[in-house]
């Protein structure tokens, strides 16, 4: 009815409102209009396709399901007062719930049930999405920055300076984590210079081609970025790793299984609307 559908489009017009304005709101809400008719007029059809069926369902099932919720509730009353807010009562409680089963019932014949997913869709799925299943390369550093005072040739000169100072003082065996903290204008001083993990091809090439030229425990020279001069310390090293199929196939599966029920739903309702 109307007013089910300006219930249902109250709070979207609370939010609305404190997001847009004026036309665009106008424009929103016509757009939260149809979007919220449309799962109305959905959810009707269900219903009267789950009425029509031999599906049913029954008290106990019902029952579980309001016990279930009455469970989030540190209380009897609370859980009262919750849907007193909400203007409900057990009765109309147990019609939701009653006609929410239902529906999922019938989906899950008319939909779930008749789906299969077979090896060849995993395996084709898989060899299509190679890359998303490559971990690449990484190295795990740390980095000291020094950034020149301005841009200028003498500024970037006694920055060059300073970091070959730096390199010096590693080479003499001062703590790298020492020297970050001392001398870096990086974000990661604080933390002696620690960068974490970093994929290959993550960071501009110039800093990528250095860090995985280096062995763990190996530090670099000055190396001239548009930011500064950077050092670099890799402490460890992790190959590239490609999960296989076998690993991958319960996610795969499930990516197809989304897939197929959002086709296969969307199928269902258009059959419902048709006849």
């Amino acid at each position: 009815t109307q007013s089910d559908l300006e219930r249902a489009l109250f709070p979207v017009y609370g939010e609305y409102r404190q997001r847009y304005e004026g036309e665009e709101l106008a424009r929103k809400m016509d757009e939260a209009r149809r979007e919220i008719l449309n799962q109305m007029i959905d959810e009707k059809l269900i219903i009267n396709a789950a009425n029509d069926s031999d599906i049913e369902v029954s008290d106990q099932e019902v029952d579980e399901k309001i016990e279930e919720v009455r469970q989030r509730f540190n209380s009897e009353e609370e859980f009262i007062e919750a849907m007193n807010r909400q203007n409900l009562s057990i009765r109309s409680l147990k019609k939701d719930y009653r006609e929410e089963i239902l529906k999922s019932k019938l989906i899950d014949a008319e939909v779930k049930g008749k789906m299969n997913i077979s090896f060849k869709e995993v395996n084709d799925y898989y060899q299509d999405h190679l890359n998303d299943f490559i971990e690449p390369e990484k190295v795990k550093a740390k980095a000291i920055l020094i950034k020149p005072a301005e841009d200028t040739p003498e500024d970037w000169e006694e920055a060059l300076a300073k970091a070959n100072e730096i390199f010096s003082e590693l080479e003499g065996g001062t703590r790298f984590v020492d020297l970050a903290k001392q001398y870096s204008d990086d974000v990661s001083a604080s933390r002696g210079g620690d960068m974490g993990f970093i994929d290959r091809g993550y960071m501009a090439k110039e800093i990528d081609e250095v860090l995985f030229s280096l062995i763990p425990q190996e530090f670099s020279q000055s190396v001239k970025t548009k930011l500064g001069y950077y050092i670099f310390k890799v402490e460890a090293k992790e190959p590239q790793t490609v999960t296989s199929l076998k690993e991958a196939e319960i996610k795969i599966k499930s990516i197809l299984f989304v897939q197929k029920f959002n086709e296969r739903f969307k199928k269902w309702i258009e059959g419902l609307k048709e006849g």
